[in-house]
């Protein structure tokens, strides 16, 4: 009972599902502010925390103070609860990377982020866009130009392989 009680969210919430089955009934999932799979330690916080939002009756309406409605164990642990809906694969992506680029540089969440919203995003845009967006990532590529381009999709790649 003690585990399944403790450790069945955590499990459930760190696979390839990334929810309980009743998240999962309701269409929610948990991710990370990235918006990728939530990893085992962010897991265990946002789990372990629900005691003290149990115990302390105040604590859930703090909820109501965040813009993005996240409770305290989604704060601590850098997670959010979303509506999960199946991925759309654009046909017609800017042509595809060579293969993954390795990611050298520490990347902030809102870099990856960024880099994934290209990726998905660009299909939808001229050469020239493309290329103009790219050309802001300079500092995180080392590169401009299509070159840029090819650049920013193959480390988006290798981040979401990652994932």
């Amino acid at each position: 009972s003690f585990l399944i009680w403790w450790f069945y969210p955590v499990l459930m919430e760190v696979s390839p599902w990334g929810a309980t089955v009743g998240k999962k009934a309701f269409g929610l999932r948990v991710v990370d502010e990235a918006g990728g799979r939530i990893r085992l330690g962010s897991a265990m916080i946002r789990n372990f925390l629900r005691i003290v939002e149990v115990l302390l009756p105040f604590l859930p309406f703090a909820m109501f103070l965040n813009a993005r409605f996240q409770r305290l164990g989604d704060l601590a642990a850098g997670s959010m609860v979303v509506y999960a809906r199946d991925r759309v694969r654009l046909s017609g992506v800017a042509p595809p990377p060579i293969g993954g680029v390795p990611v050298t540089v520490s990347l902030s969440r809102e870099e990856e982020a960024a880099m994934m919203s290209f990726r998905y995003r660009c299909s939808g845009w001229s050469v020239a866009r493309q290329v103009e967006v790219a050309n802001h990532l300079q500092p995180l590529t080392g590169e401009v130009g299509e070159n840029g381009v090819q650049k920013v999709l193959g480390m988006a790649s290798w981040l979401e392989a990652q994932r």
